[in-house]
């Protein structure tokens, strides 16, 4: 007995390929660099929402790679390399690997689509 499915034939080939393309990693890469760049025009009363304290500076008293990392990238976007530079050395690095998830998870969408 043949399994009856909702849709069939191209439409149901359409949907399988369209959700296909989309997967967590997908989704994750092509949010991080929007929410990064968005966070930097967050006025004050909203950014303090979204500070979290560094756990390991709390328990250790030291700074970690990633302390000042919001600020430092929110720098970095706005072009002012200095101050980004001063407050997380590594922001320069971390912003052009968010670009690139970015760019890499958007044109292999565009690749995968065209597929036949």
């Amino acid at each position: 007995m043949e399994k009856s499915t909702f849709l069939s034939g191209k439409a149901y080939r359409r949907v399988v390929d369209f959700f296909g393309l989309v997967t967590t990693q997908r989704v994750i890469s092509l949010g991080l660099l929007p929410l990064a760049l968005l966070y930097q025009y967050l006025p004050p009363a909203l950014k303090i929402v979204f500070d979290v304290p560094c756990l390991f500076s709390l328990v250790t008293g030291h700074n970690c790679y990633a302390c000042g990392l919001k600020t430092a990238l929110g720098h970095v976007f706005s072009g002012r390399f200095g101050p980004a530079m001063d407050i997380n050395p590594l922001s320069p690095i971390v912003a052009l690997i968010l670009v690139y998830l970015f760019l890499s998870a958007f044109f292999e969408g565009e690749k995968e689509s065209v597929r036949i």
